[in-house]
């Protein structure tokens, strides 16, 4: 299971939303100043705020004028809620070997059921976790720079 950065380009994404909420403007931003932000093609961007969209946590509006913006206050939005609205529910951390077991191999054989309630685990900690922060809390860490870029 290779790692994918969609969880961490979507909280970018809302976070800028948020971040210019907290500084009073809450207009749409377009996927092009989004993207230039995340520094990627606004083509990923507009993936990831369709899936941010129809899990109710942006309004998206299409078209010249248009953008996106949070759908509702910061400090609602968990980051549970943006990893599964991006990793389709709540995706695991950890996968077990995809190849077959040795059957003739005790330590093979094993594997599985050694492994799947550490994996388990992991997921509840790493749902947990993510459940305990919320959008404000990464917005609230957001520093000014010379020129803000979202």
């Amino acid at each position: 299971m290779a790692a994918t950065s969609r969880f961490a380009i979507a909280v970018h994404v809302v976070t800028a939303l948020g971040y210019r909420a907290r500084l009073g403007d809450n207009g749409w931003i377009g996927s092009p100043a989004l993207a230039e932000s995340i520094q990627t093609n606004p083509v990923v961007v507009r993936r990831i705020v369709m899936s941010l969209a129809k899990a109710g946590l942006i309004e998206s509006q299409p078209g010249r004028g248009g953008g996106s913006r949070l759908a509702r206050p910061a400090d609602s939005i968990s980051l549970a809620e943006i990893y599964r609205a991006v990793e389709g529910g709540a995706a695991p951390v950890l996968a077990h070997n995809p190849n077959p077991p040795n059957r003739g191999c005790p330590v093979s054989s094993s594997m599985r059921d050694a492994l799947t309630p550490v994996f388990a685990g992991v997921d509840a900690a790493v749902e947990e976790a993510l459940e305990r922060t919320s959008l404000a809390d990464v917005v609230a860490r957001v520093r000014p720079v010379g020129r803000a870029n979202a």
